[in-house]
């Protein structure tokens, strides 16, 4: 089995689990960190779906999924870094230190499962505050980029699009106008304007959306 394959069931299993196709999430896993869960970006993103520490911790569960044999081993290690033994009993201090490290391993961007099903859930999530983009496959383009350079840029950066279209600035507004479509529901369209809002990063985000939906997967 090689590393595309490795996450197959857990993709397919939580990808049902909050609606989504699961040959995309497993090219967004692709395109994020190459399906390497102990992945670690520049800015700090980390693990197989590359979460930011502030997204990480809204979207993770806590559902304390349990870490692989990898994890344990680190987490042994980490236990005897702090002293711990079993042949002593603990005070209230290492008692607290030793739940606390259990919880950060099992509850870990760097843990495959918790890490897909956040990404799964996020995504979903995502793709619920478009629902003034009308087409499916659009809809998708616009979560995608919101995952890739953040939600509250991709909604500037269709104040921007909807005035080139004609359409009222803000999106409560054109919902008073009467929700016409427009040009700006297109992501052919909008995205020419993602570079008044994120500069030279916006070619960052359009090449990462092409490399998924590129791909034909929607």
């Amino acid at each position: 089995m090689n590393e595309s394959e490795r996450y197959n069931s857990l993709i397919q299993f939580y990808s049902a689990k909050y609606g989504l196709n699961w040959y995309m999430i497993k090219k967004v896993i692709e395109v994020e960190s190459s399906f390497n869960p102990n992945a670690v970006s520049p800015v700090g993103a980390r693990g197989l779906a590359q979460f930011m520490t502030p997204t990480w911790r809204e979207w993770n569960d806590r559902d304390y999924i349990p870490v692989d044999e990898v994890m344990m081993t680190d987490f042994v290690v980490a236990l005897d870094q702090i002293g711990f033994s079993l042949n002593v009993e603990l005070d209230a201090s290492t008692e607290k230190r030793i739940k606390e490290l259990i919880r950060s391993m099992m509850d870990n961007p760097h843990n495959p499962e918790e890490a897909i099903e956040s990404m799964c859930k996020y995504l979903s999530y995502l793709l619920s505050r478009f629902m003034e983009i009308p087409v499916e496959t659009e809809r998708t383009k616009f979560a995608l980029a919101s995952y890739n350079a953040g939600r509250g840029n991709i909604n500037k950066m269709l104040e921007f699009a909807r005035i080139a279209a004609g359409s009222p600035k803000y999106y409560l507004d054109w919902k008073e106008d009467g929700q016409k479509p427009g040009e700006w529901q297109r992501w052919n369209f909008a995205k020419k304007y993602l570079v008044k809002v994120t500069g030279e990063h916006s070619k960052e985000t359009l090449d990462y959306v092409e490399k998924i939906v590129g791909t034909n997967l929607l």
